[in-house]
């Protein structure tokens, strides 16, 4: 999968019941993958609103997405991406104003796709429900 040239997949939550410290995915609906020699193209849609970011190969690149706490609506973060194995993309989010670090292995294993988040830290669980999902397009 690693020399492919974009993937993209529809997720839904494998539960439908989200508790309060699982609601830092909820939402999502598409997630596209467009891969470049430097930095990839992250596109996540999450109730009907996209959400684009650059990831460095080599180190994270700074930009400013929708915050992980409810105190902040945008926060500083630095974003990195890379084939960890031929079949999983880990893509690290570093919120730079704070110790929370948030990383979601994505497993494509044919037209299915396995999206894993977790937190380093947090005042609930670490590790994030799953998403499941098709390739399509």
């Amino acid at each position: 999968m690693r020399g492919a040239s974009r993937w993209s997949g529809r997720f839904c939550s494998p539960t439908n019941r989200l508790s309060r410290y699982q609601t830092f995915h909820a939402g999502v609906e598409t997630a596209v993958l467009e891969p470049g020699p430097v930095s990839d193209r992250v596109t996540v849609r999450m109730g009907g609103v996209s959400i684009a970011v650059d990831a460095g190969h080599r180190e994270g690149i700074a930009t400013r997405m929708p915050g992980l706490t409810r105190s902040r609506t945008e926060e500083e973060v630095l974003v990195s991406g890379t084939w960890t194995a031929p079949d999983v993309y880990t893509l690290t989010v570093r919120f730079v104003e704070s110790p929370h670090v948030a990383t979601i292995a994505v497993t494509v294993t044919g037209d299915d796709v396995l999206a894993e988040p977790s937190l380093n830290v947090w005042f609930g669980p670490t590790q994030l429900p799953a998403l499941v999902g098709r390739l399509v397009g």
